[in-house]
């Protein structure tokens, strides 16, 4: 009980940081859980194949020319050598007059300008790019730069490299990562590499006497290069040094997007990339309308690629459903200073309102189970994934009119509903869920938008009508996201709500994440096949991706 000397101390209590993320269903993270089983050890930050060589070379250099330098001094020297491999890679760039051969390098935005200074006279000292203070020079705000950043996690579960208890000090694996670092010892100018590092003035002249280096040239050391294609691949040769590794659907994968190649070489309008091989592996046809013939050994993976785009086109729907209704719950604030008390009843005002209806009725069918009947019936076959009409056309055409010329919120909540429509009518052409990738239901007890509920959602919505289907996917949205934020601000002290109940009813909060698809690595996988020579960029057209017979060796070693 409290009495009149009884002294209570108060204090301010700063709100939560606020950030912004893209992902604020959780209805991405499936996907994500998906394609880092079909293509571990590589990740959308890591580009560039030599990386997962020049890392380990760099930690066991450190550790063999340098055993007692201090902390400070081995992260300075470490993120000269960062720079300085970047730097390489930009002059041979310059030289060659391909800018390929400079991309995805770590720091390029800060180093690429240095270098045009430096061949314009302007000395270049690395220590001014290799600073931890903050300064426009510094190249990389990370204290251990792109490895810290982008490649250790990989390293490590490929069993190359692995950090310290603590301290900066990255360390490389006695199996493998001392194989590739002795490995580059012996065939690059390594001691005129680490001169250059400690001298820390650089001229044009050093960086072409260590040309070898650039990641472009890895299939002119070709030790280093059968190495780490016994990585990328789960040869012999690294199950053996390792033991028992995951990889298999890495190795597989790879085989795809080789196979996918040669598949492709003889169409001269289609070009291998990221974006031919998502409607492609979802439909198993290729663009001339024939099936994609598929090596035995290579059905299920294509068939567990198919699913990862099914729940992806799954996510963009979702996203679209919530971007447009925050656009609508901020649209009635600003024009009519109405805000709504709980996300139940805006579902229900805004799913009934005549914009939505009339959108809705311009859909064939009254239900969701007539619309979905109709899209069966009369839509495109899976196999014409270039037909307006088709979901992957579909879902382009409303992430363009997102960013493209306004439209109204109700034309997404009816163009979203209409791509589940079409992603149910396909049910039978798809594994149950998630097929025989390894996701299990506690997987997805955190990321309530998935395929497995998805399905079950389908039955529910058979005879419902159309407005009572928004009304529900309206809903369902976001209350996820609420659900989401809310765990995220529990677990990371940070905010992430984008719409939150307030005094005077549901308010919006900051800007409106646009609806965006997830990046399923295949970028990286391209790069890092074109780096070991398995692909090779056409003479003539650029950016046009041909099978090597290296690629077709490996193509066929992988189908054993």
């Amino acid at each position: 009980m409290l009495n009149s000397t009884t002294q209570i101390e108060t204090d301010w209590v700063s709100a939560p940081r606020s950030i912004r993320g893209q992902d604020q269903l959780g209805c991405q993270a499936p996907c994500e859980l998906t394609y880092s089983q079909l293509l571990p050890g590589i990740t959308n930050v890591t580009d560039r194949a030599r990386y997962f060589s020049f890392y380990p070379w760099v930690a066991w250099s450190l550790d063999k020319r340098f055993p007692t330098i201090s902390e400070g001094r081995y992260v300075e020297l470490y993120r000269r050598a960062d720079c300085l491999y970047t730097l390489i890679a930009a002059q041979e760039s310059k030289i060659s007059e391909s800018v390929r051969q400079a991309e995805a390098m770590i720091g390029r935005l800060r180093l690429l300008p240095a270098l045009d200074r430096l061949t314009s006279g302007t000395p270049l000292r690395l220590s001014n790019y290799a600073t931890q203070e903050e300064s426009e020079e510094r190249y990389f705000k990370n204290r251990m730069g792109g490895l810290g950043q982008y490649y250790i996690g990989p390293l490590a579960e490929l069993g190359v490299c692995a950090k310290a208890p603590s301290g900066p000090w990255i360390r490389y694996t006695e199996e493998f990562g001392k194989v590739l670092a002795n490995t580059m010892e012996t065939v690059l100018p390594s001691k005129a590499f680490w001169a250059a590092v400690e001298y820390d003035v650089i001229t044009v002249k050093d960086l072409i006497a260590l040309r070898e280096f650039s990641p472009h040239l890895l299939p002119s050391s070709p030790d280093e290069q059968n190495l780490l294609l016994d990585m990328f691949f789960v040869r012999k040769a690294y199950s053996d040094r390792l033991g028992d590794v995951k990889g298999t659907q890495r190795r597989l994968t790879l085989a795809l997007i080789l196979h996918l190649a040669h598949s492709l070489s003889e169409l001269d309008q289609t070009w291998l990339s990221e974006w031919t091989f998502r409607p492609i592996v979802y439909s198993g046809v290729l663009p001339t309308g024939v099936a994609w013939d598929v090596p035995p050994a290579l059905v299920e993976t294509r068939k567990l690629w198919s699913i990862y785009e099914r729940n992806d086109l799954l996510s963009s729907a979702s996203l679209m459903i919530f971007a447009a209704s925050l656009s609508r719950l901020r649209q009635e604030a600003s024009d009519n200073f109405t805000y709504y008390e709980s996300v139940e009843s805006f579902a229900e005002h805004y799913s009934g309102s005549a914009s939505v209806r009339g959108a809705l009725g311009a859909l064939s069918g009254k239900t969701f189970g007539e619309l979905v009947g109709y899209v069966r019936s009369v839509g495109p076959s899976l196999a014409t994934w270039g037909d307006p009409m088709h979901e992957f056309s579909l879902e382009d055409r409303l992430v363009a009119d997102w960013y493209g010329e306004e439209k109204p919120p109700h034309h997404f909540i009816a163009g979203a509903i209409l791509l589940l429509a079409s992603l149910a009518a396909r049910q039978a052409d798809f594994p149950y869920a998630y097929g025989n990738l390894l996701i299990q239901a506690q997987d997805l007890e955190t990321y309530p938008i998935n395929l497995v509920s998805f399905h079950k959602r389908v039955s529910a919505w058979e005879s419902m009508p159309l407005a009572d289907v928004a009304k529900d996917l309206i809903g369902w949205c976001l209350n996820t996201h609420l659900t989401v934020a809310l765990r995220k601000l529990w677990q990371t002290k940070t905010s992430s709500f984008h719409v939150r109940p307030a005094e005077n009813g549901l308010q919006v909060v900051g800007d409106i994440p646009p609806p965006n698809r997830t990046l399923p690595r295949i970028r990286q996988s391209l790069r890092i096949l074109e780096d070991v020579g398995a692909l090779k960029e056409h003479e003539v057209d650029v950016g046009r991706l041909l099978l090597t017979p290296l690629g077709k060796a490996l193509l066929e070693e992988s189908l054993v």
